[in-house]
C-alpha cells in the first residue's frame, strides 16, 4: 500500500511539474501576442502612410500631366503675328 502512495506522489510531483512548465510556456506566449499585437498596430500605421503617400504622389503626377497637357494645347494654339512674336488665338484655356 505504501508503495502505490509513493508512486501516486511520484506521477503526483511529475504533474505539477509539467503543468509548471506548460505554465510558463503560456505565459511566454501571452508576452509574445501582446508584443505582436504592437507591431501588427505599428506596421499597419506605416502601411496606411505609406498608402496614403502613394496615393498623394499620384494625384501631384496626374496633375503634373494635366498641366502638361494645358501647356501643350496653349503652344499649340498660338499663332506668329505679323512681328514675328506669337500671340494667342483664344484667351481662356480649359
Amino acid at each position: 500500500m505504501e508503495q502505490v502512495i509513493m508512486k501516486l506522489e511520484v506521477h503526483k510531483n511529475e504533474t505539477l511539474s509539467q503543468l509548471n512548465e506548460v505554465f510558463r510556456r503560456k505565459v511566454q506566449l501571452d508576452e509574445e501576442t501582446k508584443e505582436n499585437d504592437v507591431q501588427l498596430q505599428f506596421l499597419r500605421g506605416i502601411l496606411h502612410g505609406l498608402t496614403a503617400a502613394q496615393k498623394a504622389v499620384k494625384e501631384i503626377q496626374q496633375g503634373q500631366q494635366i498641366e502638361a497637357m494645358r501647356t501643350r494645347r496653349a503652344e499649340s494654339l498660338e499663332v506668329p503675328s505679323d512681328d514675328g512674336s506669337k500671340e494667342k488665338v483664344f484667351e481662356a484655356i480649359v
